[in-house]
């Protein structure tokens, strides 16, 4: 082999690993997007039903008709959240810790998960393609 063969093949296995590496940051990078997005819609919903538990309590309370099952239900609700905002956290937190790269498989799991997840429940208008306060596909 010459020398310029040589040169050729260490210039050609260089460009073959840098792809490589933008390929696997790129993904990473994709994963973390797409759960930090969903991480937002999330942190959204849980501000909603709050702001619904302070409302529906305020109204209650006004009216004296307060009953402790339907603010334990919304309370519920606020928790259910809460554990998935944390589990979202913990995902995006190993991702970033992960000295491997992450497969297409993974990052269309990743993807999916958006449909895994509780809808927001709001009033979608006809036609719309989008949830006007959560940012859902419909």
């Amino acid at each position: 082999m010459s020398r310029f063969d040589e040169l050729k093949e260490t210039i050609k296995k260089g460009v073959d690993k840098g792809v490589r590496v933008v390929k696997s940051t790129s993904r990473k990078m994709l994963a973390i997007t797409h759960l930090h997005n969903e991480l937002r819609r999330l942190q959204q919903a849980r501000e909603e039903k709050l702001k619904t538990i302070s409302e529906r309590t305020c109204v209650l309370v006004r009216e004296g008709k307060i009953t402790l099952e339907e603010l334990v239900e919304l309370v519920e609700a606020v928790t259910r959240t809460e554990q998935e905002i944390a589990e979202m956290k913990e995902e995006i937190a190993q991702i970033r810790q992960a000295d491997e790269d992450i497969t297409e498989e993974q990052l269309a799991k990743i993807r999916k998960k958006r449909a895994s997840v509780d809808g927001c429940d709001h009033e979608i208008p006809e036609g719309a393609s989008f949830c006007p306060v959560c940012g859902r596909k419909v």
